[in-house]
């Protein structure tokens, strides 16, 4: 109408064509943008990206008929120009945020603001733009700027309507590899969930079915904590509570409780994700339980193995003694002979057995008491005191590398002690030509190592599986139970132990102790032996 006003008058004719472009792109920008993004995940890198194609496109709009013919020149205020261009942009991408957020997904908020946008832009850039006319508006000069201005929509709409290709190709992509992967989530055999500031806000078919629920509305929005036993609720709330937990390396076992009230034993992995824009947790849980009941049969069956071995081990090694006492004392009761005779043997028959007690109850009751510091270099030269005689009778010389640091330890030393006597002892014993043993000490920032290695025979790999076991012994005299005790003591000071040999070659025991870094305090009786 304002065109056909100054066409009929003489007045030069000021076409403000801009406002109708701007009206007429907006509106196929809200079309295509506002379909584009329904129904889709929040994507700030979306919004940007459409936001910005929204801007350069009315933008190119707004000054495209600058170029025509009528125009000798003009002028723009930078100011004003990036201020509405910022608005346009930033009206931009709260219109479709609020799209995105909109409860009833109605683009009418996320368009009214998109059109209010267009329309500030367009009349900042009026205030920003000053032409100089050079030529009267005639027919054939309003032919040829409305060429012109076609032209620019013609561009325009090409570069809108390829980037909405674009996006529409890209959104169909996403949207193939979106459905792959909750194919293969909702078809994990495993629990996946996600939990956000404590509560479930995601969670698969196989994590309904192990926490027994008939509907996922039955968890979602719920508290994680009634669904977890109490003594991991500290555990789990150190991980939601960091904001981003560090992902676990390996799986953590932790006890989860269904609707039902079952019980389930787990093995957990937690990873760091964000979804809506916000930090959360996502848990994979696989249900073990039935794995530790039969981790748990097993064990009972192996202790009732172990439990009858061990009996018959003591009622062979005790009958035999108990059975030359009980004929000497037969011998006594008649009369026959001088029971002086027998003194001695019957006497190393009672201590035989005292000692097989003593060994026994070292394994059912390892005392623990009086724990105190001391410097492993002490004990072990202790030890080869005690042991120097019997070496000297096999010709055995000991190679020791005490080392230089303190090796300290806690626990109780007369344990420590006997471990060492064991170990040495076999060594000894395995050499009766003579030899080397040579001996070594490590400390670590954690851990204190000794290693003890001979020059016997050797053993087979048969024979160093069944080391350890009670009243099995590769010696003529011998219970067996001398490992066996070993074993526990080291374990009871939370230790190892590991013997490795091959025929020919000897054996070499590894023992592993906890450093006690507080017995740094205190001071150290070892001194090194004097060449």
């Amino acid at each position: 109408m304002q065109l056909l006003i100054q066409l009929v008058s003489d007045s030069p004719v000021e076409l403000n064509i801009g406002l109708l472009a701007s009206y007429l792109i907006a509106v196929l920008l809200v079309k295509a943008g506002l379909l584009l993004t329904r129904g889709q995940p929040s994507s700030l890198l979306s919004w940007l990206i459409l936001s910005l194609v929204l801007t350069l496109a009315q933008l190119v709009l707004q000054y495209w008929p600058l170029l025509s013919s009528l125009n000798r020149g003009f002028t723009l205020h930078a100011g004003l120009t990036a201020g509405a261009l910022a608005i346009q942009w930033g009206g931009s991408m709260l219109a479709f945020y609020l799209h995105e957020r909109s409860k009833d997904d109605s683009p009418l908020p996320g368009a009214l603001l998109l059109g209010v946008s267009a329309m500030a832009m367009h009349l900042i850039s009026i205030e920003a733009l000053t032409i100089e006319y050079g030529q009267v508006m005639t027919a054939d000069l309003l032919s040829d700027q409305l060429k012109v201005l076609a032209g620019g929509i013609g561009v325009a709409t090409m570069l809108i309507l390829s980037v909405c290709l674009l996006v529409y190709l890209t959104r169909r992509q996403l949207g193939q590899v979106d459905e792959q992967y909750r194919l293969l989530v909702e078809s994990s055999l495993d629990m996946i969930a996600i939990v956000q500031k404590g509560r479930w806000v995601y969670i698969n078919r196989s994590g309904l079915k192990l926490l027994e629920a008939e509907q996922a509305s039955e968890l979602l929005g719920a508290e994680v904590w009634p669904s977890l036993h109490s003594r991991h609720h500290h555990e789990l709330s150190e991980q939601l509570g960091k904001g981003w937990p560090k992902p676990s390396a390996v799986p953590f076992e932790q006890e989860w409780i269904s609707l039902k009230g079952k019980v389930l034993h787990t093995e957990v992995v937690i990873n760091p994700i964000r979804t809506g824009g916000q930090s959360a947790t996502q848990l994979i849980v696989r249900d073990i339980t039935e794995r530790k009941k039969n981790e748990e049969l097993l064990i009972s069956s192996e202790k009732l193995y172990v439990a009858g071995q061990l009996a018959a081990g003591i009622a062979h090694e005790i009958r035999n003694p108990l059975t030359s006492l009980k004929g000497f004392m037969q011998l006594i009761s008649t009369g026959r002979g001088d029971p002086r005779r027998y003194q001695d043997i019957m006497h190393n028959e009672l201590t035989r057995i005292e000692s097989i007690v003593t060994e026994l109850l070292m394994l059912s009751k390892p005392q623990l008491a009086e724990l105190s510091y001391c410097d492993a270099r002490q004990v072990l030269q202790d030890t080869l005191a005690l042991l120097a005689p019997q070496a000297n009778l096999y010709q055995i010389r000991m190679e020791v590398d005490y080392g230089e640091a303190p090796l300290w330890l806690r626990g109780v030393e007369n344990q420590i002690k006997q471990v060492f006597i064991n170990v040495l002892k076999n060594a000894i014993e395995a050499m009766p030509a003579g030899g080397s043993i040579r001996i070594r000490s490590l400390k670590t920032p954690t851990h204190v190592h000794i290693r003890i290695q001979d020059e016997g025979p050797g053993l087979t790999e048969e024979q160093l599986a069944r080391l350890g076991q009670p009243f099995y012994t590769t010696k003529d005299r011998g219970t067996g139970l001398g490992l066996m005790v070993s074993f526990k003591i080291i374990d009871n000071h939370k230790g190892s132990i590991a013997l490795s040999s091959k025929p020919g070659q000897g054996t070499t025991c590894d023992i592993g102790l906890p450093y006690a870094v507080e017995g740094e305090e205190g001071s150290s009786r070892f001194k090194p032996d004097k060449d």
